[in-house]
């Protein structure tokens, strides 16, 4: 995981992926560097990211700021609607 964070950059896109079956969180939204997962988005920012992939809107999030800490790393995001699905 370590290698993961260690190759990450300000400025790289990151996937959001929505996590339903969460058992600790029912709006689970999981941040993806290619095939890792790197976390999860605080449950405390979670509520509109959550409602909006679940309304299939397409979110790109990007890497604003890497904040490395001894025992854990912290990712600051900004996430933007890059589009909606039309029915």
């Amino acid at each position: 995981m370590d290698q993961a964070f260690d190759s990450l950059k300000v400025g790289q896109v990151l996937t959001l992926q929505r996590e339903l079956f969460n058992a600790f969180d029912g709006r689970a939204v999981a941040v993806y560097w290619r095939k890792y997962k790197l976390g999860f988005i605080p449950k405390s920012a979670n509520y509109s990211i959550a409602l909006l992939l679940d309304q299939q809107v397409t979110l790109k999030a990007v890497i604003a700021d890497i904040r490395p800490q001894q025992d854990w790393h912290s990712v600051l995001l900004q996430v933007c609607i890059v589009g909606v699905k039309r029915g």
